[in-house]
């Protein structure tokens, strides 16, 4: 890790600054927009209600219980994630490592790492759910209404809109050195997982374009 970044910021410095300002956006409830911010503070409140750091509360309420032995929220010099993939980015002159960056430590909207067979034993929760029942399981994929009456197409941490008009939940992500994507067309039975390690590979337009692949075959 660059020696600038040895010292990252964590989600109660989120808070901290959080803290210090002085006026939002719009008024709370008016409006959408996307905000790590907000899964930060969620991964706080998690760690106040289950008197657990949050690393600990994904492992024991969701990791272990789904066999999912190669994932976890990272911690510097706690966790280890073995045979791990580095990130980098693509420049004219050829690959630079960037792994980390200075909101890599932040677990509430990230620092989590996977596999795609992890991801598989995810995605076989979210088809057949049985951490939460699947009628509370449901009201995550259901689409914000806005007191105007516009609907956002977003839900509890998943993107809600269509493709080639298909229902798509699906959620990105992207930090320094990665481009991620875990999409289902459940229309289709389709789960397209997508995991790069090259910050400029983008990994939405790769899995849309295995979603063509299949919906041309219909």
């Amino acid at each position: 890790m660059d020696d600038t970044l040895s010292v990252q910021l964590k989600d109660r410095d989120v808070l901290d600054i959080l803290i210090q300002q002085d006026s939002t956006y719009f008024q709370p409830g008016t409006e959408h927009r996307y905000s790590n911010t907000g899964y930060a503070l969620l991964a706080l409140v998690i760690e106040k209600l289950s008197e657990k750091t949050f690393a600990h509360f994904l492992n024991d309420r969701i990791f272990t219980p789904l066999k999912m032995n190669n994932s976890v929220a990272f911690e510097n010099g706690i966790s280890r994630v073995e045979k791990r993939a580095f990130g980098y980015a693509k420049t004219d002159s050829g690959f630079v490592f960037t792994d980390q960056s200075l909101t890599s430590a932040v677990l509430g909207d990230g620092g989590i790492y996977s596999s795609t067979l992890d991801l598989v034993k995810w995605n076989n929760e979210i088809d057949n759910p049985t951490l939460l029942p699947k009628k509370k399981l449901k009201l995550a994929f259901k689409k914000l209404v806005l007191p105007n009456g516009e609907v956002i197409n977003y839900g509890f941490g998943w993107r809600l809109d269509p493709y080639r008009n298909y229902e798509r939940p699906y959620h990105t992500g992207g930090t320094s050195g990665f481009s991620n994507i875990y999409m289902k067309i459940p229309e289709l039975d389709l789960t397209i997982i997508v995991l790069l390690n090259i910050r400029e590979y983008n990994a939405k337009d790769y899995a849309e374009k295995i979603a063509d692949i299949i919906i041309d075959q219909k």
